[in-house]
C-alpha cells in the first residue's frame, strides 16, 4: 500500500533527493504501539511549485502492522544509491560523508600509542616511520589530494563552484561533529595553491559558503600558537578527533625547551591524546560512502607528483592572465 507521508530528518531534502533519481533508504523507526518497525522503501521526490516536499513511500515492515500514514515519524535517515548507479561526489549528502570522514579518522587516531607520540617529540620526522601517526598524516594528505582532484576534474567553472561550497558544507560538518583532523584536512585541499588560485571559481563561491570557510580557518588560525583552537578543544567533551599535528608540535617544542618539568609536560599531552581515545563515535557505518571514500583514497600516494599534475591541470582550467 502506498502512504504519503511527512517526517523530520537531520538531512536536507533539497540535497538528498534528486528528481528522477530512484534511492534506498533504511528508516530505523522508534517504538511505534510498543513494536520496533524496521523498514525499507523505495523513494521518489518531487518539488511543488511553493517548494514544500512530498515523499511517495512504498512500506514493507517486519510484523505485518500497517503504519497510519497521518502519523507523524521522526526518523534517521541513511540514504544508499542505488547498487548499479556509480556513485559521485555530488550524490552524497555533505553530512554523511562527514561522518564516514569520521568514524574513518577515528578508527586511525584510536591506535595511537604514546611510545609513538613520545619518539615523535625527539624525532619530529622519522624517515621511513610508519607507525600509526604516519597512517593519520597519510589519510590527511589523500583527503586534501582528493578535494583538489575533485574541483579540478570539473571542466565548467560553475560546476567547479558547487563542488568547492560542497566541500566546505563538509569541513563545516566535520567541525560540528568535533572531526578536526578532517576538517583540516579539507581546508588545506582548498587552500592549495592549485586550488587558491582559481579565481574565476572562488567569485561564484556565496557570502554564506565564504563565511562557513572562513570560521574554519579561523578556528586553525596559528596565531598564538593555534590559541583559539586549543581553547575550543578545551571547552569541549568527546567524542572528537583533534589535529595531531598541534599536539605532535607541542611535544617537539617541550623536547627542545628541555628542563626539569619536561617529562612531566609531555605526559600532561599525552594524557590529553588518550583523553579524545576513551569515548567512540555512535555513527553507523554507511558501506556504501565508505567504499566510494576509499576507493577515491586508494588512488592517491603522498608524494609530490600530484601536486604537479594538479597545478597542470588548475593551468588549464584557468591559464594565467
Amino acid at each position: 500500500m502506498a502512504y504519503h507521508a511527512m517526517w523530520k530528518t537531520s538531512f536536507r531534502p533539497k540535497s538528498l533527493f534528486r528528481p528522477s533519481r530512484g534511492y534506498y533508504v533504511k528508516v530505523v523507526l522508534p517504538a511505534h504501539e510498543d513494536r520496533n518497525l524496521r523498514i525499507l522503501f523505495k523513494c521518489s521526490h518531487e518539488r511543488s511549485s511553493t517548494c514544500s516536499h512530498k515523499y511517495h513511500l512504498s512500506i514493507w515492515n517486519t510484523n505485518t502492522t500497517l503504519l497510519d500514514p497521518l502519523h507523524s515519524l521522526q526518523v534517521h535517515t541513511t540514504v544508499v544509491p542505488h547498487f548499479n548507479e556509480m556513485l559521485k561526489l555530488l550524490d552524497i549528502d555533505s553530512l554523511e560523508l562527514a561522518r564516514q570522514l569520521t568514524l574513518m579518522e577515528s578508527s586511525l587516531y584510536n591506535r595511537i600509542q604514546p611510545e609513538e607520540c613520545l619518539k615523535r617529540s625527539a624525532v619530529p620526522n622519522p624517515k621511513d616511520c610508519q607507525d600509526n601517526i604516519a597512517t593519520v598524516v597519510q589519510l590527511s594528505n589523500k583527503i586534501a589530494s582528493w578535494v583538489g582532484e575533485c574541483v579540478l576534474e570539473e571542466k565548467d567553472v560553475e560546476r567547479r563552484a558547487i563542488v568547492m561550497k560542497h566541500f566546505i558544507t563538509i569541513a563545516d560538518c566535520c567541525r560540528s561533529l568535533q572531526n578536526y583532523s578532517s576538517m583540516v584536512a579539507i581546508i588545506s585541499g582548498l587552500n592549495n595553491p592549485t586550488i587558491r588560485r582559481l579565481k574565476q571559481t572562488w567569485e561564484l563561491v556565496d557570502a554564506n559558503s565564504t563565511k562557513q570557510l572562513q570560521s574554519c580557518e579561523a578556528l586553525i588560525d596559528t596565531i598564538n600558537g593555534f590559541a583559539k583552537y586549543k581553547s575550543t578543544l578545551a571547552n569541549i567533551t568527546p567524542p572528537a578527533i583533534p589535529f595531531i599535528g598541534v599536539h605532535l608540535t607541542t611535544l617537539s617544542n617541550i623536547h627542545a625547551e628541555g628542563g626539569e618539568a619536561m617529562d612531566e609536560r609531555k605526559r600532561e599531552v599525552i594524557q590529553d591524546i588518550e583523553r579524545w581515545q576513551a569515548v567512540s563515535y555512535d555513527i553507523a557505518v554507511n558501506p556504501t560512502v565508505r567504499s566510494y571514500l576509499e576507493e577515491s583514497f586508494s588512488s592517491h600516494v603522498d608524494t609530490a607528483e600530484p601536486y604537479e599534475k594538479l597545478m597542470q591541470l588548475s593551468l588549464e582550467r584557468e591559464p594565467q592572465v
